[in-house]
């Protein structure tokens, strides 16, 4: 019998997020190129992260959980999003300015995507004490979740020049890995980074880093953060 999802499972779900959304924005993007890219990775993506998170969490939370994805007339949800990233609004032109507040766009990114992968974000927290563990694993969740939201305001304090002084430049991912396992050991006392493959051809590079000892992996994106 396959053993019950941990918090820690659930935590490595919360930790996929930011990839998630980066890869929503880069769908809706100027670039046209890269836009399709994404919008075909995220296709791939989501789906796995969606599945994986409905069988980590308890039954209680999936009712909430799928209507976030499936959404309902007249509220498009993450599901139409997936389907049709890049599709225009065929009225855009027509309607009052007023009602254009939300761009061009069929399913706005906004309203169909990042808010409700914001409220599936919300129930995965919620879920987190329920599962063995979960009052310890909230900390450290609330402690990564808050070194990953201020790491650029920590590079770019870094990169500027003080007292004549040249700041310390962060200029790829090597250099990023550096400081993040700085960061990593003030808070935890074993942090292993290990290097993990692209998911495809010119994709991002991405560093793991295992906390602790127990099972806590960090996955920060370089695009990401940069």
């Amino acid at each position: 019998m396959t053993p019950p999802p941990t918090a820690g499972s659930l935590a490595s779900l919360l930790g996929e997020l930011r990839n998630l959304e980066e890869l929503g924005r880069q769908a809706q993007g100027c670039d046209e190129e890269l836009a399709v890219s994404a919008a075909c990775e995220l296709r791939e993506r989501y789906p796995r992260w969606y599945a994986t998170a409905l069988a980590a969490m308890p039954v209680t939370f999936h009712k909430e959980f799928k209507r976030e994805y499936e959404g309902h007339y007249p509220y498009q949800k993450i599901k139409h999003f997936l389907n049709g990233p890049r599709d225009k609004w065929a009225l855009y032109l027509k309607m009052p300015k007023p009602l254009r507040s939300h761009g061009p766009w069929q399913y706005p990114l906004e309203q169909s995507f990042l808010g409700p992968l914001g409220e599936q974000r919300r129930l995965l927290l919620l879920a987190l004490p329920q599962e063995d563990g979960g009052g310890k694993a909230l900390p450290t969740l609330s402690l990564l979740a808050g070194l990953t939201e201020r790491l650029p305001n920590a590079l770019a304090v870094l990169g500027r020049e003080q007292h004549g002084r040249v700041g310390l430049p962060v200029n790829d991912e090597y250099d990023l890995q550096r400081i993040l396992h700085a960061l990593l050991v003030l808070h935890f006392e074993d942090v292993r980074p290990e290097e993990s493959t692209p998911s495809r051809a010119g994709g991002a590079y991405r560093i793991d880093f295992s906390c602790g000892g127990n099972g806590w992996r960090w996955k920060p994106s370089w695009p990401a953060i940069h």
